[in-house]
């Protein structure tokens, strides 16, 4: 279920599943995880589509996620996005275990970012 809930691009949501649920917009990067986090409260089953259907996507030089990230920027979005993470551990509609992977995931992709900023010194 990783892939589904990583980002909120090329997905179909009924507006009972939005419902007031809205993108936090003090964070750059991880937010569409974080919005489809907070989602999965609301839903019920997950639809997959044929292999053969195409997601055309546009590729834009200055997106924030391919815009080289300082170290520090990196470590504090990181630390924010688990701080918002943790919150929905004590609110009884989340699975824990689905909330302590995808805080997991973002610590990888944390370290990720850390290794790509090294290779690129």
């Amino acid at each position: 279920m990783r892939k589904v809930f990583s980002n909120a691009c090329g997905k179909l949501l009924p507006l009972r599943v939005i419902a007031d649920i809205r993108f936090n917009k003090k964070f750059k990067n991880g937010e569409d995880s974080l919005f489809m986090v907070e989602l999965s409260k609301n839903i019920k089953y997950i639809a997959i589509s044929e292999k053969e259907v195409y997601y055309n996507r546009r590729l834009r030089e200055d997106s924030a996620s391919r815009k080289k990230k300082k170290n520090l920027y990196i470590l504090s979005n990181t630390f924010l996005l688990i701080l918002s993470y943790s919150k929905l551990l004590f609110k009884k509609s989340y699975n824990k275990i689905f909330i302590l992977a995808r805080t997991i995931a973002v610590m990888k992709g944390m370290t990720i970012q850390f290794l790509n900023n090294k290779r690129r010194i």
